[in-house]
């Protein structure tokens, strides 16, 4: 019976052989060239590697480093492959593969929001408490749930005062009963460059090259012309990498029929943007305008007085 079992743990290793850095290259690798279809095998696999501490073992210090290393076409694709490990880390493969990650991805930010904590039991006939607009509640059970009811019920929550003072009790309760993290760390160590600190960077750049042309040829010139350079490469690749993230999002969304509300969002957040801009542009413009000799007049007036 002891032999019996040997070959049989033999045959389990065989087919299982233990997790390598060169062995999870490879498998990712060929999930890749099909990675809608491969969502949840895509995020178990950088779940195990970030939970088994390989990436850190070889040197590399966070799994996302090794990431670009070891396979530069993810680049940009960093945003879209940590969401699917965010959801691989709580959902089968199944009931990934029937909701999407899009509609499970959601209904864990609503969990948390809600509760202070995501519920791993399955979904499919879950009651959501969704909040409506006008403040009123709907129980809905998440099978009938759109992405739609999901999403717009997160942002009520999120906006609305109640929900705030409510979530941070849940969350201090959760916090306090020490609840483990049902995400990988790997997630939460995405490093997300400003697109408007790459717009910044290109302007500045642009703007220093035109200066150098009317500055007398010199070290000094020089030096201002390659700082310039950097500035303007650094600030395209920025913009480069957000622009390719963008499309591949973009790309989600559209075979999980959700492209139109995907960029209905960027447009707000766009629209939010340019307005926090003007903002800050007229404020500045309001200090440049500002006459400079009104405190002067008022001690004039005085001392006429």
């Amino acid at each position: 019976m002891d032999q019996t079992m040997n070959e049989v743990i033999q045959q389990h290793l065989t087919e299982n052989p233990p997790l390598t850095l060169e062995v999870a290259k490879e498998k990712l690798r060929a999930l890749l060239s099909q990675s809608e279809e491969n969502a949840w095998e895509i995020g178990d696999l950088l779940n195990r590697i970030e939970n088994e501490g390989l990436a850190r073992h070889e040197g590399f210090g966070k799994t996302k480093t090794w990431l670009e290393f070891a396979l530069p076409e993810t680049q940009g694709m960093t945003t879209v492959l940590y969401r699917y490990a965010s959801v691989a880390a709580v959902y089968s493969k199944q009931q990934l593969q029937r909701w999407r990650v899009s509609k499970l991805e959601v209904l864990m930010a609503h969990d948390r929001e809600m509760h202070g904590k995501v519920n791993r039991e399955d979904p499919v006939d879950r009651e959501v408490e969704l909040l409506k607009p006008d403040g009123s509640t709907l129980v809905k059970k998440f099978h009938d749930c759109t992405y739609r009811d999901l999403q717009q019920s997160l942002r009520q929550r999120k906006s609305s005062p109640q929900a705030r003072s409510a979530n941070s009790k849940n969350s201090s309760k959760a916090g306090s009963g020490k609840a483990p993290s049902t995400q990988p760390s790997a997630v939460t160590q995405v490093e997300k460059h400003s697109l408007r600190t790459g717009l910044t960077m290109l302007g500045a750049g642009t703007v220093l090259l035109v200066v150098c042309e009317f500055l007398p040829r010199s070290l000094f010139s020089g030096w201002l012309v390659l700082g310039s350079l950097v500035l303007s490469v650094a600030g395209i690749g920025i913009c480069f990498r957000h622009w390719k993230t963008f499309t591949e999002q973009l790309h989600s969304a559209l075979k999980e029929g959700r492209a139109l509300e995907f960029l209905k969002e960027r447009m707000v957040q766009l629209s939010q943007g340019a307005d926090k801009l003007a903002t800050t542009v007229r404020g500045n413009l309001a200090k440049i305008r500002r006459p400079p000799h009104s405190h002067e007049t008022n001690n004039d007036t005085k001392k006429a007085a």
